[in-house]
């Protein structure tokens, strides 16, 4: 599977060389040859402020539909990251990628680690094996 649509979105240091790649803290799509979509979560924490009028900002709307009704049950997922290959070792460096089953709300695992499954749902294996945060 070729994943050229996925980028890593990295913070530099001030005065650091454009060469020297900055400190990965998020991923995106690119959806078009200029902007890549992002967790909002990747962006709550911005110490200064956002000028949403500002030429470089554009939202996007993404259209009404009734997904809650639609189920994603039996169905494989990919979910691709540069993830940690184990507990408390490094990011890896290459582009990990993970296939996983979805799993049905109403299944108690994924009731207990999903919150709110309008916005989330449970792609996991239950028995153990790989998984992704």
């Amino acid at each position: 599977m070729t994943m050229d649509w996925f980028v890593s979105l990295r913070r530099s240091k001030p005065n650091q060389s454009s060469i020297i790649p900055g400190s990965l803290f998020c991923s995106g799509t690119l959806i078009n040859n200029e902007y890549a979509l992002t967790a909002a979560h990747c962006f709550n924490k911005l110490r200064n402020n956002v000028d949403i009028n500002d030429s470089n900002i554009g939202f996007i709307c993404l259209l009404q539909n009734n997904m809650s009704t639609y189920t994603y049950e039996s169905m494989n997922g990919i979910a691709i990251g540069w993830e940690l290959l184990q507990q408390d070792s490094l990011l890896s460096y290459t582009l990990q990628q993970v296939q996983l089953p979805v799993i049905s709300y109403t299944n108690e695992y994924c009731r207990n680690i999903v919150y709110d499954n309008i916005i989330q749902f449970c792609a996991d294996f239950i028995q153990g094996g790989k998984d992704t945060c």
